[in-house]
């Protein structure tokens, strides 16, 4: 999928909102991410919605002493069968201007495997 990914800090300058536009199997896609660091919960908390499912994911996580790798764990959902699962998201900042999301999730066979990748330029 080829898109536009509008992100900003906001709300007190607390939190990260992005907004996603594209196509994705010929339709048209939108997605909002956000992320704040919790205080409370001293753990990255965030949530994910998009026009493809009317779920809503929420995910904490912690990112690595360099501020560059967030792993973020969520009750998410499989797509194809609208069932729960467990899904791990990794965000890597790789420069400024370039980062990735992959999204693990467990395999037919129960074992985890990247089930989406988008790159961010």
């Amino acid at each position: 999928m080829k898109g536009a990914d509008s992100a900003k800090m906001g709300y007190g300058g607390f939190w990260l909102t992005s907004e996603i536009r594209g196509a994705m199997f010929g339709l048209p896609f939108e997605g909002c991410w956000t992320m704040t660091c919790d205080s409370l919960k001293k753990k990255y908390v965030g949530s994910w919605i998009d026009s493809m499912m009317p779920v809503l994911i929420v995910f904490e996580g912690e990112a690595d002493s360099a501020g560059k790798i967030y792993t973020l764990v969520a009750d998410s959902v499989d797509p194809a069968a609208m069932k729960p699962i467990k899904g791990r998201y990794v965000l890597e900042v790789e420069t400024d201007d370039v980062h990735s999301l992959k999204f693990f999730a467990p395999g037919p066979d129960g074992k985890e495997r990247i089930s989406e990748a988008i790159t961010y330029k």
